[in-house]
């Protein structure tokens, strides 16, 4: 099998979706800060990220010098673009639970 050099697209959907829901949702996402989450997909080659459908990294330092970023969201960009909009806000509601939790 040929090799596939990773194709990585931002998803600035999501970032709408977080900024929605940070200020709909405050006593819930009030602590977490848009601006330091990414979300991109993975164009190709295709990959299953797992039951969850997505991976969380988190960088610190040194790496986190060089990003103004802290919460990298992977996922598949094929299956966000299969996604209808309630899927797509629940998807990201899973993914804030999981910030808020890390950052406790």
């Amino acid at each position: 099998m040929r090799y596939q050099k990773p194709q990585w697209q931002e998803i600035e959907e999501f970032d709408s979706v977080v900024k929605t829901l940070v200020v709909n949702e405050p006593k819930r996402y009030g602590k977490v800060k848009p601006q330091l989450i990414i979300a991109y997909g993975l164009v190709v080659p295709e990959k299953d990220f797992g039951e969850r459908g997505y991976q969380i990294t988190n960088e610190v330092p040194p790496e986190l010098y060089t990003t103004s970023r802290e919460f990298f969201v992977k996922m598949s960009f094929g299956r966000w673009r299969m996604m209808g909009d309630g899927e797509k806000v629940e998807f990201v509601r899973k993914i804030l639970d999981c910030i808020v939790t890390w950052r406790q």
